[in-house]
């Protein structure tokens, strides 16, 4: 007889599970960027210490305090961001931090600073999603560097009243520099385009954060009563923000549904003709139209027909990829333009390819029920000045598709030699 003895997971198993899981994201990352964010890590844990031996005249509950209260800051008035692309973003708990920072030196400021990241590691983006632990431990690491040199620094004002000031431009400086970086090789964009992006419109949000700050102090310094009304001004600026910032959402997702079919969610003519505006000088253009699609309608019925269309909408997209603006024009008429085609016999095989993946298509419970596509292609011409001229050549071409036999290519410049190319 055989003894199963069950097994006990020992404490050491879920922190390498947890270690496993957690190494993904960072796995993620270009090479350059996990150089870039480990050293911040170091460094920062290099630094924490001598944040920490200025604490010497405040008491452990204010530093807690100050945590507590800027987090809490933070999680009333963070929108909830798009943080997929290299976007700036401002978090009103950076003005407590730097104001601390000016008036009770680097331990307030690191304790707020904590605060602050820790609550944005809980606030969700425009997905739903909260930020991967490995861009929420990097915003906990640039504080300390940060935090450090700006205090460092604040010598460099000729006199005790501008050492908010030097403070805030050091602050400018050193989040343009560690942030922006970090930002450019994660999504693999050159250093020079993080830089920029740090110091411009990153860094002028930080900018903001330093003029509210050194109010804060200056009026601190004057009559501690009036602090009050910088309190209130902060909290009536994020309020303003963050309705504008749904104000802006509402409008983003308005805009959007009005630029996209309802029945396949691709865009629709609107969103297409806008397309054409920022069109490349390689462009190609396919016109595609479903066959005896009214047959289809009148055969199976509408329900059956929206779903053949919904089905075709999806194959064109992934037979095109992202380096196609797909688009359905109306009833069963699709068009679709591509960024970068060398010659026509690419255009060609692309368009074959959609052709093909659509006559494959098959539909359960519906054995007899066919679908075919007619292809109309055109390049665009250097010489002229948008989309529209390929668009008719396509649909010239598309036309001699459909009069030839239905589920066929025909690329324009091959008509124009009397060759019609089919296939």
């Amino acid at each position: 007889m055989r003894v199963v003895i069950p097994h006990h997971r020992s404490f050491i198993e879920p922190l390498t599970d947890l270690l496993r899981t957690g190494w993904k994201p960072l796995a993620a990352l270009p090479a350059r960027a996990r150089w870039w964010w480990l050293a911040t890590i170091l460094a920062s844990v290099a630094l924490a210490p001598l944040c920490l031996s200025q604490a010497d005249a405040l008491p452990v509950f204010a530093l807690a305090l100050s945590a507590l209260l800027n987090g809490l800051l933070v999680l009333a008035t963070a929108p909830r961001r798009n943080r997929s692309t290299l976007l700036p973003t401002f978090d009103y708990g950076g003005i407590a931090t730097l104001a601390l920072l000016a008036s009770f030196g680097p331990a307030a400021a690191l304790a707020a600073f904590i605060g602050e990241k820790a609550a944005g590691a809980f606030v969700p983006d425009a997905s739903g999603q909260r930020p991967a632990w490995v861009r929420s431990v990097y915003n906990l690491a640039w504080g300390s560097p940060c935090i450090v040199f700006s205090w460092a620094m604040r010598g460099l004002a000729p006199d005790r009243t501008l050492e908010p000031v030097a403070i805030a431009a050091c602050w400018w400086l050193a989040n343009g520099v560690l942030v922006g970086t970090m930002a450019a090789l994660a999504q693999r964009r050159s250093v020079r385009d993080g830089l920029r992006i740090g110091m411009t419109q990153e860094g002028w949000l930080r900018l903001q954060e330093g003029a509210l700050s050194i109010l804060a102090v200056v009026v601190l310094w004057t009559n501690p009563l009036l602090l009050v009304v910088v309190v209130l001004l902060v909290i009536g600026q994020a309020m303003t923000g963050l309705r504008l910032f749904r104000e802006y959402e509402a409008g983003a997702a308005a805009r959007d549904q009005a630029r996209k079919d309802p029945l396949t969610s691709l865009p629709n003519r609107r969103a297409f003709e806008e397309a054409l505006e920022s069109r490349s000088t390689r462009a190609a253009v396919l016109m595609l139209d479903l066959d005896h699609f009214k047959r289809i309608n009148d055969t199976f019925g509408h329900d059956v027909g929206d779903q053949v269309l919904i089905r075709v909408a999806a194959v064109i997209q992934a037979s095109l990829g992202s380096l196609a603006f797909c688009a359905r024009l109306g009833g069963e008429e699709f068009c679709a333009l591509i960024a970068d085609v060398a010659d026509d016999a690419e255009m060609f095989g692309v368009a074959e390819r959609v052709r093909l993946a659509v006559s494959q298509l098959q539909f359960e419970d519906r054995a007899d029920l066919r679908v075919t596509i007619s292809i109309g292609a055109a390049r665009c011409r250097a010489h002229e000045l948008n989309a529209r001229a390929a668009i008719t050549r396509a649909d010239q071409a598309l036309l001699c598709a459909k009069r030839n036999g239905r589920d066929r290519t025909y690329v324009d410049t091959l008509l124009e030699a009397s060759l019609p190319l089919a296939s």
